[in-house]
């Protein structure tokens, strides 16, 4: 089931963000901000405990919102949850006006991408040197049929 995102759910938030990314996860003072914006929108895959969880942005002169964080446990990856979760993201995304949606990628993410590109994102602009660790960002877009 795909609810949102509740300040009760920070532990497993926490745990799901250092268990999907090495260097650059969320902290725990980020996702409880995330969590009460009004221009954000945070949901979790939750079926015996949080395996998944999406963060969704907004920006008041905007039509286009933008995935920031995408998570599915690795365990619980290939079962459809990351399709499931961006789903929902375009309905969200649709339903507060938004004519596309966006996402960053690790352009060294070659599975991200795939799984990207299968839904219907396109590569609109290299992102050198974007991520900490100084790999280049891939940012990807989808227009949002209304």
């Amino acid at each position: 089931m795909i609810r949102p995102a509740t300040i009760s759910d920070l532990d497993a938030l926490e745990a799901l963000e250092a268990e999907c990314f090495t260097t650059e996860s969320f902290s725990r003072r980020r996702l409880a901000y995330l969590i009460r914006d009004a221009l954000a929108e945070v949901r979790v895959w939750d079926e015996e405990g949080v395996g998944g969880s999406l963060i969704l942005l907004f920006r008041s002169d905007s039509h286009a919102a933008r995935v920031y964080d995408l998570c599915v446990s690795p365990r619980l990856r290939g079962r459809g949850i990351g399709t499931e979760l961006m789903l929902v993201a375009e309905r969200i995304a649709r339903g507060r006006g938004c004519a596309s949606l966006r996402l960053e990628v690790r352009a060294d993410n070659e599975a991200a991408g795939e799984f990207y590109r299968s839904l219907g994102y396109v590569k609109v602009k290299k992102l050198p040197d974007y991520y900490l660790t100084g790999c280049d960002g891939v940012r990807m877009e989808r227009a949002l049929q209304r």
